[in-house]
């Protein structure tokens, strides 16, 4: 019912400079059905369309409206998943996570 979110800032040669983690209540109603217009999971839309198709048989992916949960809304007017997918990917490199730790994350969603 509750989440936790945690904000990490580095500096340009890597090091940490702070972090700061925010307790919130999470919005069961809004995950289930989301309002017209809005999407949850977002890691979700940017797996399925920026990761390599030959991973989503090992991550029992699909195209995105075939998942029950979708609510009909796959894209965003202004928003790039695919482009965020890399973003995404690129923090995780920069962040130093290896091929397992990531492909572990992703299994999970």
């Amino acid at each position: 019912r509750f989440g936790k979110f945690i904000d990490i800032e580095f500096d340009s040669s890597g090091k940490l400079n702070s972090a700061r983690i925010s307790n919130y209540l999470l919005e069961k109603c809004r995950i289930v059905s989301p309002n017209p217009e809005e999407r949850n999971y977002h890691i979700f839309y940017q797996l399925c369309v920026g990761a390599d198709p030959g991973a989503w048989g090992h991550l029992t992916l699909d195209h995105p409206s075939c998942f029950n949960f979708i609510n009909g809304t796959m894209e965003i007017d202004g928003v790039d998943d695919k482009e965020a997918f890399q973003e995404t990917m690129d923090c995780m490199h920069d962040l130093q996570f290896g091929a397992e730790e990531i492909d572990e994350m992703f299994c999970i969603v």
